[in-house]
């Protein structure tokens, strides 16, 4: 829930893509760390005067449900400026995600060798124009050994030392996997929706005008 605006003149980009995760046009993606990092910023820089705590949760509570939830088990940190920015760029190709949607584009240069096209809230609703798009994942088995080996090596550990790092993540993973299925289990079409209707109604900035 970024800061969102609405005026006579319509609502700005990010906010009507916002409300577009009530219907089926597109999916999300979603992970811990990034429901996590979502809210620690929603709670420092959201307007109390507007928002309360409790709809900063019915608005991730929603999220939770509708998102593709995802356990990104591999890191390639540091790729981009921002380790944040590299959370985000690991669960879109984890998830095999068509795009990266973002204001800040500039910090997502380089993704494109990983085949994600960075766009702003704006371009992607031109482009897609409200067409329903589909997520198609392929998996092609091959031997594990001999990838774990390859990684080991590129990674300049030792197999038992990269092995032992994959089971630390998955252990944390695990202990975790349970978070975005309590969030949804709490989710309400209703408050997410009234939340939305609390959106000031200003004119966008100018970068945010559809």
């Amino acid at each position: 829930m970024p800061t969102m605006h609405k005026s006579n003149g319509g609502v700005s980009a990010k906010t009507k893509l916002i409300s577009l995760l009530i219907s089926d046009l597109f999916r999300i993606s979603i992970s811990v760390p990034l429901i996590l990092e979502h809210e620690s910023v929603l709670i420092r820089k959201l307007n109390d005067k507007l928002y309360s705590k409790t709809d900063i949760d019915d608005y991730l509570d929603y999220i939770c449900k509708v998102g593709d939830r995802r356990k990104v088990y591999f890191l390639w940190r540091p790729f981009l400026k921002d380790v944040k920015d590299d959370m985000v760029l690991e669960l879109a190709v984890e998830s095999n995600c068509d795009y990266i949607i973002t204001f800040n584009k500039k910090d997502f240069v380089g993704s494109e060798k990983f085949g994600k096209e960075v766009l702003t809230p704006s371009e992607f609703i031109k482009k897609t124009n409200g067409e329903k798009m589909s997520v198609l994942s392929l998996r092609i088995p091959e031997s594990l050994h001999k990838r774990v080996k390859k990684l080991a090596s590129e990674d300049k550990v030792s197999i038992n030392q990269f092995i032992t790092s994959a089971l630390a993540e998955k252990l944390a993973a695990l202990n975790t996997e349970k978070y975005l299925e309590e969030r949804a289990a709490k989710d309400s079409k209703k408050r997410f929706l009234k939340v939305l209707s609390k959106v000031p109604d200003v004119e966008p900035e100018e970068y945010d005008k559809l």
